[in-house]
């Protein structure tokens, strides 16, 4: 950046960038590739630590764990109740928020009551968005949350189907701070569908779904709101398991599209499952964890599977009530026979590759 800008030299107008909050910042790359590349190279949004959250229900209530340090097992709360996610209603009756998302801080829920909340448990600060009026699909799976970074856009994406129907006409989105406050409907090519055992999941600005047959995997743009085909699953994908937990999942990988593909146990218990990932437009496989029986009820976790170098799994415990639950990290390691792909192994006499152990 050796220019300036419309004749401003180029030390004022870096200074002038570095004033400017990052979000609006953001938007400023928009304006041309010479202010895109001014501020990419110069005047960068400052990269935050990922953390992991862990969301589950219990006790009739939300709880959110942010683990500050992994490896440590450091966690602390996030107060939902404070902030307005959870709350009861006059006969003391919970409503439980189910998450639909989370991002940069923020996290979507989908309340009991009906309605979407994003909330930042930090501050303290959380507002309410209404269901889509044209659309009696409502359940809290048919959500999705996600953030684009060029426009610096967070939006909800709703998908209108559930698993009897899975035709998809249109998508609906909400996009938050846009001053309307209201859904936009979008329409679907011809022909298109969502199988919503698949889950969605969003990645870079862009949000995923599989198809009814499981056959495509398809994306919508949340800085466009264009949907494309983007390609067929690494594996026959097989159809999700009416069991609590599918068989096949879409997730995000370390900034990637990832499919994790899950075989169900036989009859000693063992289990396999196998993470894809999508790298210049090739499926490779990064990660096979093998369940050995010790654990029936340990899997790998969802939506993300991966933090840094660990792959993340969760286990019902045995003897505890239902709810009791815990997050493990484990390091995958390389074996011979697998290269590239690493493994971890659950559940096995020597499990050497566990290196956290975190109650949730």
């Amino acid at each position: 950046m050796s220019d300036g800008c419309g004749g401003i030299p180029a030390d004022v107008f870096l200074n002038i960038l570095l004033r400017i909050p990052p979000s609006p910042r953001r938007r400023l790359r928009l304006v041309c590739r010479h202010w895109r590349d001014a501020i990419d190279e110069r005047a960068p949004e400052p990269r935050a630590f990922v953390k992991v959250l862990s969301f589950h229900i219990k006790g009739g209530r939300s709880h959110a764990y942010v683990f500050d340090d992994l490896t440590a097992g450091r966690s602390r709360e996030l107060d939902l109740e404070d902030s307005g996610v959870d709350s009861y209603d006059g006969v003391n009756s919970p409503r439980v928020s189910m998450i639909i998302g989370t991002c940069n801080g923020l996290l979507c829920l989908g309340r009991k009551r009906g309605d979407i909340a994003v909330t930042n448990p930090v501050i303290g600060e959380t507002i309410a968005v209404d269901p889509p009026p044209m659309s009696r699909y409502r359940d809290m799976t048919t959500y999705s949350f996600g953030y684009h970074p060029a426009t610096g856009q967070y939006k909800i994406v709703h998908f209108p189907c559930n698993n009897q129907r899975s035709d998809l006409a249109a998508v609906h989105v909400f996009t938050l701070g846009d001053g309307t406050w209201q859904w936009r409907e979008v329409p679907a090519p011809p022909g298109s569908s969502c199988h919503l055992g698949f889950g969605l999941t969003t990645v870079h600005g862009v949000t995923y779904w599989a198809t009814k047959n499981g056959q495509r995997i398809m994306s919508f743009d949340l800085k466009d709101e264009r949907i494309a085909n983007v390609d067929a699953p690494p594996v026959p994908a097989p159809q999700p398991s009416a069991s609590c937990r599918p068989s096949c999942h879409l997730t995000d990988l370390g900034g990637r599209l990832g499919l994790v593909v899950c075989d169900l146990p036989d009859e000693f218990k063992r289990s396999k499952t196998e993470v894809w990932v999508l790298e210049d437009g090739m499926w490779v496989k990064r990660y096979t964890m093998l369940a050995h029986g010790v654990y029936p009820r340990q899997e790998i976790a969802l939506p993300h599977v991966a933090h840094d170098e660990h792959v993340l799994t969760t286990c019902k415990l045995w003897g505890y009530s239902s709810d009791e639950t815990t997050l493990e990290a484990h390091r995958p390691r390389q074996e011979r026979k697998m290269r590239p792909c690493g493994m971890v192994r659950v559940g096995a006499p020597r499990p050497e590759t566990t290196v956290g152990v975190y109650d949730v």
